[in-house]
């Protein structure tokens, strides 16, 4: 796949051997077809009709295909801002479905134009990113964490804060992989830091589970310490983007009752006395609202509960 995102595309016999596997679109080798013999009239026709039927069917090859066909078609007439949507898109779709084949198409077709227009300049934070990224999918966390310390250590100040803040959700995400929780929640902590002031949720939210994840454990960790540098109005905000925590409407009077009495610091047989429950029924109502908070334990509810002024 690399070598169809990477370079231009080669001869026909090339590509259909390469896509022999898509029987079922041959609207798709139509149009690849079409674009060797250079008809990006013709590519556009197909690719219109076809590129429903491909989002719809979700294969790896008919979204690869189609999205960057339309991308370079874009790019052909100077359409830079359709272009980027298309792998935009194409990004998406690997997201969702957890496909890095994907995904790596579009950073690869990033990665192609910019070498071939020369403008790499632009480009070298996104293809480091990408590439650090790519590691940590692959378990590879100790190269990922080296490379990351020195770009965060040759940051300089007038470096986008976006980019300084991936940085640090990359490294936060590559020292939990070495099972190196302290160094994670430091990390984690930084790019909350540098992200609260102005409001930059995007970072945090385009990652998706994993970084949902360590916010789960950072509320937890920092539940009753207090930060006054890290603003706990967007870590709230995060907590509920990150669908952490934000159905507390969801929760029954019960629940709610043992969850105030939870924050109180009771245990589950004072709890039961006090509410005339069994121990048993407490631990349901617990396991209940963990799972409507998104939270993993008790400490990770009553972090989430504290962050959205839930309890008194």
């Amino acid at each position: 796949m690399s070598r169809f995102c990477s370079s231009p595309i080669g001869k026909k016999q090339e590509i259909v051997g390469q896509f022999s596997g898509i029987t079922d679109m041959p609207g798709i080798l139509a149009a690849l077809e079409r674009y060797e013999r250079d008809e990006l009239n013709q590519v556009e026709q197909l690719l219109v009709n076809v590129l429903p039927e491909a989002r719809r069917i979700g294969t790896p090859d008919t979204l690869i295909i189609s999205h960057i066909l339309m991308a370079r078609l874009a790019l052909a007439r100077g359409d830079c801002e359709t272009w980027q949507r298309f792998l935009v898109e194409l990004e998406r779709f690997g997201q969702q479905s957890g496909s890095l084949r994907i995904q790596c198409s579009a950073w690869l077709e990033r990665a192609r134009v910019a070498t071939l227009r020369k403008h790499l300049d632009g480009e070298v934070d996104n293809l480091l990113i990408a590439y650090q990224r790519l590691r940590i999918a692959q378990g590879n966390y100790n190269a990922a964490v080296e490379d990351l310390l020195v770009a965060i250590g040759n940051a300089q100040a007038n470096q986008p804060l976006r980019l300084q803040i991936k940085l640090h959700l990359l490294l936060a995400m590559a020292q939990d992989g070495r099972k190196c929780t302290r160094l994670a929640m430091q990390a984690f902590g930084q790019a909350l830091r540098l992200a609260g002031d102005e409001g930059l949720l995007r970072s945090f939210i385009d990652e998706g589970e994993p970084v949902a994840a360590l916010l789960r454990r950072w509320v937890s960790r920092r539940c009753g310490q207090g930060d006054q540098i890290i603003n706990p109005q967007f870590v709230a905000q995060l907590l509920q983007r990150l669908n952490i925590g934000n159905r507390s409407t969801a929760l029954t009077m019960r629940e709610t009752q043992v969850l105030q009495l939870l924050a109180f610091g009771h245990r589950n047989r004072v709890i039961a006395q006090r509410m005339f429950l069994s121990e048993c029924t407490v631990k349901t109502h617990l396991h209940r609202i963990n799972v409507k908070l998104g939270a993993r334990s008790r400490s990770q509810a009553l972090a989430i509960a504290r962050f959205n002024g839930w309890l008194q």
